[in-house]
């Protein structure tokens, strides 16, 4: 994800914005979150989830029907305390995976809908 974070910035830069390449972003900013977070550094790995959080934003923005950028974008925002959007997210996600018939998707949805903090 080192490798692949400065060439996935390179292609917005180049202008070539679409949701693959917002998900792909946030996917790299989350494990490198995820390995700050392994070392202690929390305020250098919520750094990296909020801009992830913005790129995941900007995929489901590019592209609604892609479930799995919305499922990561709920589950982070979840992870940064920021609970009550996750669940509108979540929620709209699970909407979407019943328009879909996805049913591996719904399942995953509802179990992380189910373990949300009230």
């Amino acid at each position: 994800y080192h490798l692949a974070l400065p060439r996935l910035r390179r292609s917005l830069e180049e202008g070539h914005e679409n949701a693959e390449v917002h998900h792909g972003i946030a996917e790299c900013l989350v494990k490198m979150g995820a390995a700050e977070d392994q070392q202690g550094r929390r305020a250098e790995a919520d750094a990296l989830y909020l801009e992830a959080i913005g790129h995941y934003r900007k995929g489901v923005e590019w592209n609604p029907a892609r479930l799995d950028t919305a499922f990561s974008l709920g589950s982070v925002l979840a992870y940064v305390g920021q609970v009550e959007e996750a669940r509108t997210v979540l929620q709209a996600a699970l909407q979407e995976a019943e328009t879909q018939a996805d049913v591996a998707m719904i399942e995953r949805l509802r179990r992380t809908l189910a373990s949300l903090p009230q």
